[in-house]
Protein backbone atom coordinates (compact mmCIF):
# COMPACT_ATOMS: atom_id res chain seq x y z
CA UNK A 1 0.00 0.00 0.00
CA UNK A 2 1.37 3.42 -0.93
CA UNK A 3 1.75 6.02 1.86
CA UNK A 4 -0.94 8.23 0.29
CA UNK A 5 -3.64 5.55 0.13
CA UNK A 6 -4.45 5.46 3.91
CA UNK A 7 -4.75 9.26 3.96
CA UNK A 8 -6.99 9.17 0.90
CA UNK A 9 -9.21 6.47 2.43
CA UNK A 10 -9.45 8.51 5.64
CA UNK A 11 -10.57 11.59 3.68
CA UNK A 12 -13.14 9.56 1.71
CA UNK A 13 -14.60 8.11 4.91
CA UNK A 14 -14.82 11.58 6.49
CA UNK A 15 -16.46 13.04 3.41
CA UNK A 16 -19.12 10.35 3.32
CA UNK A 17 -19.79 10.67 7.07
CA UNK A 18 -20.57 14.38 6.92
CA UNK A 19 -24.31 14.90 6.32
CA UNK A 20 -25.33 17.03 3.36
CA UNK A 21 -26.29 20.57 4.33
CA UNK A 22 -29.90 21.58 3.88
CA UNK A 23 -31.74 24.81 4.43
CA UNK A 24 -35.22 24.90 5.94
CA UNK A 25 -37.50 27.83 5.11
CA UNK A 26 -40.94 28.67 6.45
CA UNK A 27 -43.39 28.35 3.57
CA UNK A 28 -44.57 31.75 2.36
CA UNK A 29 -47.67 32.02 0.21
CA UNK A 30 -47.65 34.66 -2.54
CA UNK A 31 -49.76 37.05 -0.42
CA UNK A 32 -47.17 36.79 2.40
CA UNK A 33 -44.30 37.37 -0.05
CA UNK A 34 -46.14 40.38 -1.46
CA UNK A 35 -46.71 41.83 2.02
CA UNK A 36 -43.06 41.24 3.04
CA UNK A 37 -41.53 42.63 -0.16
CA UNK A 38 -40.66 46.31 -0.47
CA UNK A 39 -40.22 45.96 -4.22
CA UNK A 40 -41.58 43.44 -6.73
CA UNK A 41 -40.26 43.55 -10.29
CA UNK A 42 -40.27 41.71 -13.58
CA UNK A 43 -36.89 42.06 -15.24
CA UNK A 44 -33.76 40.60 -16.81
CA UNK A 45 -30.40 39.90 -15.20
CA UNK A 46 -27.76 41.70 -17.26
CA UNK A 47 -24.65 41.19 -15.12
CA UNK A 48 -23.34 39.41 -12.04
CA UNK A 49 -20.21 40.04 -10.00
CA UNK A 50 -18.96 38.48 -6.76
CA UNK A 51 -17.72 40.84 -4.06
CA UNK A 52 -16.76 40.56 -0.39
CA UNK A 53 -18.87 42.36 2.20
CA UNK A 54 -17.05 42.04 5.49
CA UNK A 55 -16.25 38.30 5.67
CA UNK A 56 -19.10 37.20 3.40
CA UNK A 57 -18.84 36.60 -0.32
CA UNK A 58 -21.93 37.89 -2.11
CA UNK A 59 -22.92 37.89 -5.76
CA UNK A 60 -24.35 41.19 -6.94
CA UNK A 61 -26.73 40.94 -9.89
CA UNK A 62 -27.73 43.93 -11.98
CA UNK A 63 -31.34 43.60 -13.16
CA UNK A 64 -33.02 45.76 -15.79
CA UNK A 65 -36.59 46.43 -14.71
CA UNK A 66 -39.28 45.78 -17.33
CA UNK A 67 -42.24 46.19 -14.96
CA UNK A 68 -42.70 47.19 -11.32
CA UNK A 69 -45.55 45.46 -9.48
CA UNK A 70 -44.91 47.00 -6.05
CA UNK A 71 -42.71 49.86 -4.87
CA UNK A 72 -40.59 52.21 -6.95
CA UNK A 73 -37.60 51.13 -9.02
CA UNK A 74 -35.27 52.79 -11.46
CA UNK A 75 -34.30 51.32 -14.84
CA UNK A 76 -31.87 48.96 -13.09
CA UNK A 77 -31.57 47.57 -9.57
CA UNK A 78 -28.88 45.63 -7.74
CA UNK A 79 -29.71 42.36 -5.99
CA UNK A 80 -27.32 40.73 -3.51
CA UNK A 81 -27.30 36.93 -3.24
CA UNK A 82 -25.32 34.98 -0.64
CA UNK A 83 -22.35 33.09 -2.06
CA UNK A 84 -20.31 33.32 -5.20
CA UNK A 85 -16.85 32.78 -6.67
CA UNK A 86 -14.02 35.26 -6.18
CA UNK A 87 -11.67 34.79 -9.15
CA UNK A 88 -9.59 37.88 -8.32
CA UNK A 89 -7.09 35.80 -6.33
CA UNK A 90 -4.24 33.50 -7.17
CA UNK A 91 -6.55 30.62 -6.25
CA UNK A 92 -10.28 31.17 -6.74
CA UNK A 93 -12.38 31.16 -3.57
CA UNK A 94 -15.93 29.86 -3.61
CA UNK A 95 -18.59 30.29 -0.94
CA UNK A 96 -21.93 28.50 -1.19
CA UNK A 97 -25.11 28.59 0.88
CA UNK A 98 -27.34 25.51 0.51
CA UNK A 99 -30.64 26.43 -1.12
CA UNK A 100 -29.68 30.04 -1.86
CA UNK A 101 -31.35 31.53 -4.93
CA UNK A 102 -29.24 32.05 -8.02
CA UNK A 103 -29.50 34.66 -10.76
CA UNK A 104 -27.92 33.95 -14.13
CA UNK A 105 -26.93 36.47 -16.79
CA UNK A 106 -29.72 36.95 -19.39
CA UNK A 107 -32.25 35.24 -17.13
CA UNK A 108 -35.75 36.76 -17.09
CA UNK A 109 -37.15 36.86 -13.57
CA UNK A 110 -39.89 38.00 -11.23
CA UNK A 111 -38.33 39.07 -7.92
CA UNK A 112 -39.86 39.82 -4.52
CA UNK A 113 -37.26 42.03 -2.82
CA UNK A 114 -36.39 43.55 0.53
CA UNK A 115 -33.73 46.15 1.26
CA UNK A 116 -30.33 44.92 2.42
CA UNK A 117 -28.66 47.89 4.11
CA UNK A 118 -25.40 46.04 4.80
CA UNK A 119 -24.91 45.17 1.13
CA UNK A 120 -26.41 48.44 -0.16
CA UNK A 121 -28.65 46.43 -2.47
CA UNK A 122 -31.85 44.40 -2.45
CA UNK A 123 -32.14 40.82 -1.18
CA UNK A 124 -34.65 38.23 -2.34
CA UNK A 125 -37.54 37.88 0.13
CA UNK A 126 -38.12 34.41 1.54
CA UNK A 127 -34.74 33.17 0.32
CA UNK A 128 -35.46 31.08 -2.83
CA UNK A 129 -39.22 31.58 -2.49
CA UNK A 130 -39.06 35.17 -3.76
CA UNK A 131 -37.44 34.31 -7.10
CA UNK A 132 -39.37 33.12 -10.14
CA UNK A 133 -37.70 32.36 -13.49
CA UNK A 134 -39.61 33.41 -16.60
CA UNK A 135 -39.67 30.77 -19.34
CA UNK A 136 -41.63 30.23 -22.55
CA UNK A 137 -43.60 27.12 -23.38
CA UNK A 138 -43.71 25.51 -26.86
CA UNK A 139 -46.47 27.92 -27.94
CA UNK A 140 -44.50 30.99 -26.81
CA UNK A 141 -46.60 31.68 -23.70
CA UNK A 142 -44.60 33.12 -20.80
CA UNK A 143 -44.63 31.03 -17.64
CA UNK A 144 -42.94 31.44 -14.27
CA UNK A 145 -41.09 28.61 -12.59
CA UNK A 146 -40.14 28.58 -8.92
CA UNK A 147 -37.60 25.94 -7.92
CA UNK A 148 -37.60 25.08 -4.22
CA UNK A 149 -36.14 21.59 -4.66
CA UNK A 150 -32.88 22.58 -2.90
CA UNK A 151 -34.60 23.57 0.36
CA UNK A 152 -36.76 21.99 3.01
CA UNK A 153 -40.09 23.81 3.36
CA UNK A 154 -41.88 24.03 6.69
CA UNK A 155 -45.65 24.42 6.77
CA UNK A 156 -47.04 24.24 10.29
CA UNK A 157 -45.36 21.28 12.01
CA UNK A 158 -44.59 19.51 8.72
CA UNK A 159 -41.25 19.79 6.92
CA UNK A 160 -40.85 18.41 3.41
CA UNK A 161 -38.57 18.77 0.40
CA UNK A 162 -39.60 21.79 -1.67
CA UNK A 163 -41.07 21.38 -5.13
CA UNK A 164 -40.88 23.09 -8.51
CA UNK A 165 -43.98 25.04 -9.53
CA UNK A 166 -45.07 26.40 -12.89
CA UNK A 167 -47.80 28.93 -13.68
CA UNK A 168 -48.60 31.57 -16.30
CA UNK A 169 -46.70 34.83 -15.84
CA UNK A 170 -49.92 36.78 -16.43
CA UNK A 171 -51.64 34.88 -13.59
CA UNK A 172 -48.82 35.62 -11.13
CA UNK A 173 -48.75 39.30 -12.13
CA UNK A 174 -52.54 39.63 -11.65
CA UNK A 175 -52.38 37.76 -8.34
CA UNK A 176 -49.64 40.08 -7.04
CA UNK A 177 -51.47 43.20 -8.24
CA UNK A 178 -54.57 41.99 -6.39
CA UNK A 179 -52.57 41.49 -3.18
CA UNK A 180 -51.06 44.98 -3.56
CA UNK A 181 -54.51 46.57 -4.15
CA UNK A 182 -55.89 44.87 -1.02
CA UNK A 183 -52.83 45.91 1.00
CA UNK A 184 -51.63 42.34 1.49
Amino acid sequence: MTPRLPAFLCLVSLATAIPAAATTVRRLANDELTREAELIVVGRVIATKARWVDRNLLTFATVTVAETLKGTAGETITVAIPGGIDTNRRFAVSMAYPGAPTLDRNEDVVLFLVGDQEANAYAIAGFSQGKFSVVEDAEGEKLVSRDLTRVQVQKGQQVARGTRTLQRLSELVEEVRGHVRRGE
